[in-house]
């Protein structure tokens, strides 16, 4: 029987008292063009992108682009600023709030 509950364990040093969080929108079939300050192929899912502009200090804005649209990999696009959105269906872009 495996029981429902561990026991907790120690910590070894004090918890951060702030954790900064951040809420990033998914805007499907948009992309927000330019204010690139980096790009990366990644795998077929979004939110690796979102997870990506959510985990960097600098990113305030992301676009992935959907495999095929740009070549055989999607791409995520990182962005110093949130550049205005446009309907594209390759892409999936958000805003760090």
């Amino acid at each position: 029987m495996i029981p429902l509950a561990q026991p907790a364990t120690a910590q070894v040093a004090p918890l951060p008292t702030t954790i900064p969080r951040y809420v990033v929108t998914a805007e499907f079939g948009r992309n927000r063009g330019g204010s690139d300050y980096t790009s990366f192929p990644t795998s077929a899912f979004a939110s690796i992108c979102q997870q990506s502009c959510i985990n960097d200090n600098n990113c305030s804005a992301y676009t992935y682009v959907r495999p095929g649209v740009q070549g055989a990999s999607a791409v995520c696009y990182l962005k110093s600023v949130a550049p205005a959105s446009t309907p594209d269906s390759g892409c999936v872009s958000g805003v760090k709030l």
